[in-house]
């Protein structure tokens, strides 16, 4: 019965979804079947996804007789308005590709050389305030700007700029304070050139180029130098700094972790790294006139703007040319970018399909996957392998482009910001013990793999001794296709990928030539932090993860092969049997990050601690153990703005039911603001005397 009511409330779900829908068809000969079955695929994304209030999505596929513009879900969560296909949005990081292609403008009328420096062509002062900070601006060039590859810091993804708007939401950033922001709160990344750093401040000052060569407002040069009228570009505009053009719908309201920030200052994020305000058919619009060769006059400057640096090929979202990336859909080679908010515009130029979508979220819960509607749009449209984004089983693959001498050098910048930028490196390991480890690396680093000059560094970072310390596994690690859980000493294996669903609920007793219990003993003697692993939790829920990746289990000797890991399991029965497990390659969603394995679970019914994982921050009353239970992976919306309301909703709570427990669970929760709490939350408990007590709290 329980079953058959999810399955009616997953219909009911999904009318609701399909009733609030509207469609605008540019073809009037478009296949209606194929346009409704894309409105079923956008609605069924958005009822399968709570963390998204709705979806926009623009369809351009000539091949196909479709232009088709769709939307799906809400305006905003108060007003509970449908969105319309039409409402526009901040496109954020997709601006850059607007900003490089206005300089390329620029280039082929003759008023700028990528090649040349920059201070050739900013003012006085901004050179200046680089210069001082230690970038050589008679180096850096206009190209370096255009790919990422200057080293200059960006501000935008520093935690202190987030800090900053959060605390003053209305606050009204200049250009100038960016820059000086990036400039305090970050040294150069590398020598120009030498590297990929993705930076918003290197966009910010190409905007201030644009404006002095043009000799118009950047509004204005986007419009004269793109030519806005002859593309048909008549929903974008640079938010506050130009009028909306006549006729524009509403801006649809931007959201993060659920909370809504429309009143966020829109300087935060304007100046040439962002700032456009579009529709998904305007922006379709554009990059099917950019990669069809009607922005520039000639053919040859859009093949300057997709060559991909050496340094840019291999990062998340895809690799970057000037203010584009190069991504894979569905076996077809496709450019475009990708925007803060949930913004992604794509043209393929091989298939001639354009697809514009944007989701008004920019954290969607991990449960998310940003590539199921291509790849499901794809399949629809015939356009390629629209096989599901499952993990395919293949051969730990290596970092093809690191030469050693360039991992020494690695290794060397490594050691020296790390002593530059930690506030207390010494304050576990000596110095002495810190260099002594790091020279032992560097003169094994000829005779041993990436993966294991990778791990060894990590080696170096867990000894410093504190969890925010650590190396980044690369995106080419691969995982082993289960996921295992520590209940009391005994490790479970909940999740597996299908052909070793036999290991479904066992016992875990031997990794490679390792009992359990010494494995976990050598992953704490080499990978995981040395102060954190006084933690027992942090050891626990670290080692479950560690203990599936090959290339570690293999560099600190718990496996001898990264190819194949022998793990030998024992049933409740006590039966006991050993499989050979093969890694896989995990799909990585481009917009979150989060690893897709595609693995079977143990159980239908999952643990509470598992139930809504789309719900970042939940509550609810148990009767049976007259237990308010709290889920707590993520700071509610308070954390950003101020006011904390789900706190004072399980206070309500705990006030009506007056039970015997309060339980708050944060596993999962991978931090925040925790002021938030301090002020709320423990003040709230502490009034509380029945529940704030050992046993019950």
């Amino acid at each position: 019965m329980i079953y058959f009511l999810k399955a009616i409330l997953a219909l009911a779900l999904l009318a609701h979804f399909s009733f609030a829908q509207t469609v605008k068809t540019n073809n009037a000969n478009a296949d209606s079947g194929l346009v409704a079955e894309l409105q079923k695929i956008l609605a069924e994304e958005v009822a399968a996804n709570p963390s998204l209030p709705g979806e926009l999505l623009h369809v351009a596929a000539p091949k196909q007789n479709l232009d088709v513009s769709l939307a799906a879900g809400l305006f905003d969560r108060q007003s509970k308005l449908a969105l319309d296909p039409h409402h526009v949005f901040r496109v954020a990081s997709v601006t850059k590709t607007f900003t490089a292609a206005s300089i390329l403008r620029l280039y082929e009328e003759g008023k700028i050389k990528l090649d040349n420096p920059i201070s050739d062509y900013l003012p006085k002062e901004y050179a200046e305030l680089l210069e001082n900070d230690g970038y050589q601006t008679n180096q850096i060039t206009v190209r370096h700007l255009l790919t990422h590859t200057s080293g200059i810091h960006d501000y935008a993804q520093d935690p202190q700029y987030f800090a900053a708007v959060r605390n003053d939401p209305k606050h009204r950033w200049t250009r100038m304070e960016q820059v000086q922001s990036a400039m305090k709160w970050g040294k150069p990344h590398f020598e120009s050139g030498k590297g990929y750093h993705y930076s918003d401040t290197g966009y910010v000052l190409l905007g201030e180029i644009i404006e002095r060569l043009s000799g118009l407002s950047l509004a204005e040069a986007f419009r004269a130098l793109l030519d806005f009228k002859k593309i048909g570009l008549d929903e974008t505009y640079l938010e506050t700094l130009e009028p909306a053009p006549a006729g524009v719908k509403p801006l649809s309201h931007p959201y993060f972790e659920g909370m809504d920030v429309i009143e966020v200052d829109a300087s935060h994020d304007l100046y040439g790294g962002g700032g456009l305000i579009s529709s998904t058919e305007d922006l379709a619009r554009f990059f099917r006139a950019l990669l069809t060769g009607k922005v520039f006059k000639k053919s040859s400057t859009l093949e300057t703007m997709l060559v991909v640096p050496p340094t840019n090929e291999s990062f998340r979202g895809g690799a970057n040319g000037m203010g584009i990336f190069r991504r894979n859909i569905a076996g077809n080679v496709c450019w475009g970018h990708t925007g803060f908010w949930g913004t992604s515009a794509y043209h393929c130029p091989a298939a001639d399909v354009t697809i514009v979508r944007h989701y008004n979220e920019a954290e969607p819960h991990e449960s998310f996957v940003f590539n199921d509607l291509y790849e499901k749009i794809s399949g629809l449209l015939k356009i390629g392998n629209s096989s599901p984004p499952m993990a395919q089983t293949q051969k730990p693959i290596n970092n093809p482009t690191i030469s050693k001498e360039q991992w020494r050098e690695d290794l060397r910048y490594f050691a020296r910001e790390l002593a530059k930028r930690h506030k207390n490196l010494y304050h576990s390991i000596s110095k002495e013990k810190f260099d002594e480890m790091v020279l032992k690396l560097d003169r094994d680093i000829p005779s041993l793999t990436d993966y294991q000059i990778v791990v060894r560094m990590l080696e170096i970072t867990a000894k410093v001794g504190d969890g925010h310390t650590v190396v980044v596994q690369p995106d080419w690690f691969t995982i082993l296709p289960l996921r295992l859980y520590w209940y009391g000493n005994e490790l479970r294996v909940t999740h597996a990928a299908e052909n070793y669903r036999e290991a479904l609920g066992t016992r875990v007793v031997k990794i490679g030539d390792f009992g359990i219990k010494e494995a976990k003993e050598r992953l704490m003697a080499t990978v995981l932090s040395t102060e954190e692993s006084k933690n027992e939790w942090y050891v626990l829920s670290n080692s479950a993860v560690l203990l599936t990746r090959p290339e570690i289990l293999q560099t600190v000797g718990i496996a001898r092969s990264v190819e194949r890991v022998p793990i030998t399991f024992e049933t409740d029965a006590g039966k006991q049997f050993t499989l050979e497990i093969a890694p896989i390659k995990p799909m990585v969603d481009a917009s979150t990050g989060a690893v897709r394995l595609g693995l079977v679970p143990a159980v239908k019914e999952p643990p509470l601690y598992q139930q809504k994982p789309t719900e970042g921050f939940w509550y609810t009353y148990l009767p049976d153990s007259q237990t308010v239970y709290v889920s707590f992976r993520r700071y509610p919306k308070c954390s950003l703005l101020g006011g904390c309301p789900e706190f004072d909703n399980v206070m309500k709570l705990v006030d009506e039911k007056k039970p015997a427990h309060l339980v708050i669970d944060l596993r999962g929760n991978s931090g925040g603001d925790s002021s938030t709490v301090r002020r709320s939350l423990i003040p709230a408990i502490q009034k509380r005397a029945a529940i704030n007590q050992k046993g019950r709290l």
